[in-house]
């Protein structure tokens, strides 16, 4: 979770900071307030902030134009990208109030689909990796996937500064997922697999610069291979799962079929290929709701497609 992508250092850490302190402020109300009653003063800073920082508009936009095959000055664009940055604040207002939501409010608010394939899935293999993308609701799945029982070890970006990361880690394991800095080594993730556990792994961020390219959409992205890699080598079906937000607030995850993917050391043909299954996985996750994407970060390198 990030506002400070595409700006120089000094503005960044403004940015970080003044995130980290209106994500406290609201924290209080976030639980104490009812649900509708946020509604409106969050769609209100939505708005506001949506006009006050163009990296975060010139981010949605630069995605949305490519999964929507349009140009960023589309209307339909615009307005896509619109309730997106709406989705992501109530993404924010989840991140504040689900640590205090207990398993049944959870499973109240909830729906998971296909649910079953996880569990048998994770039975037979012993392991399992999931992988998912930034979509609405998505603080509320995770959640309340731990609730049912499903906890895993998780990357989350190292924000700045320190406090801001440490608190967000703290909320997102208040139902037992472990999280472990994105800039550190990949260590806690191999151990979770081999002693059968399960971990997530986003496929439309790649914090670290070490993705690899592949074509998305009709041009070409840089997707991480983390889960391509750890999946190959230790034989853990990838599961793709994402969430959307209804229109009445509750949550529906989608658990979708194991990804077929070539065993064995990922040898640079192996990796192309199966990297290639996974750009497919996440624009069927993209296509079904495009509004509810709700990545910040330029995913597409303009360079490149030039």
């Amino acid at each position: 979770m990030s506002i400070t992508h595409a700006e120089g250092p000094p503005r960044a850490a403004a940015l970080s900071w003044l995130m980290y302190v209106t994500m406290r402020m609201l924290a209080g109300p976030a639980r104490r307030t009812p649900l509708r009653a946020r509604r409106r003063p969050l769609d209100f800073l939505a708005s506001f902030l949506w006009h006050t920082l163009p990296h975060v508009r010139r981010g949605l936009l630069h995605n949305l134009s490519h999964a929507m095959q349009a140009p960023m000055s589309d209307p339909a664009v615009i307005g896509a990208a619109r309730q997106a940055y709406g989705h992501l604040w109530l993404n924010y207002l989840d991140l504040l109030r689900a640590p205090a939501l207990d398993a049944q409010a959870l499973e109240a608010v909830v729906t998971i689909e296909g649910e079953p394939i996880l569990q048998q899935v994770t039975h037979a293999a012993g392991r399992v990796i999931v992988v998912t993308g930034h979509f609405a609701g998505g603080e509320l799945a995770l959640q309340a996937m731990a609730a049912r029982g499903w906890r895993a070890c998780m990357p989350a970006e190292h924000v700045q500064p320190e406090a801001f990361y440490r608190w967000v880690c703290d909320l997102r394991s208040r139902h037992g997922h472990r999280l472990i800095a994105s800039d550190a080594l990949l260590r806690p993730l191999v151990q979770a697999l081999r002693r059968g556990g399960g971990i997530v792994m986003t496929l439309d961020r790649d914090p670290t610069a070490s993705g690899q390219p592949v074509r998305l959409y009709g041009a070409t992205a840089c997707l991480p291979v983390g889960a391509l890699i750890l999946g190959q080598r230790y034989a853990a079906p990838l599961i793709p799962v994402h969430s959307r937000r209804q229109a009445d607030g509750q949550v529906t995850v989608t658990v979708g079929e194991p990804l077929c993917l070539p065993p064995g050391e990922p040898t640079s043909r192996r990796q192309l290929s199966g990297l290639e299954a996974l750009a497919e996985t996440l624009e069927r996750m993209i296509t079904a709701a495009p509004e509810q994407w709700v990545l910040t970060t330029p995913l597409w390198d303009s360079s490149i497609n030039q």
